[in-house]
């Protein structure tokens, strides 16, 4: 049996300026309170900037030391692309 938690966060807004800092905060809780797979649902997010970049980056990194995955499901077409330009789709699943 896995001791894995999954958690499913749906995105309201794009993700950029003070909105990345509050996907941090989001995305440290869940790490600390022992969440290994979380997944992102970017059905209404069409901007996500370098700082949300790293964000994305950072937490995968976290869980990939507890062997967790982060995942974004839903991605636009523009999002996905961006993604792939960053090679980021190499470290996060893209469902």
């Amino acid at each position: 049996m896995s001791d894995s938690k999954e958690y499913c966060l749906e995105l309201k807004n794009d993700v950029f300026g003070d909105k990345s800092y509050d996907l941090k905060l989001k995305l440290l809780d869940l790490v600390q309170e022992g969440y290994t797979n979380i997944i992102l649902d970017f059905k209404h997010v069409n901007i996500i900037d370098s700082i949300g970049l790293g964000i994305l980056l950072k937490t995968q990194q976290s869980l990939r030391g507890v062997n967790g995955q982060l995942s974004i499901e839903n991605a636009s077409s523009s999002v996905r692309h961006l993604l792939e330009v960053t090679y980021l789709h190499r470290q996060i699943n893209i469902l």
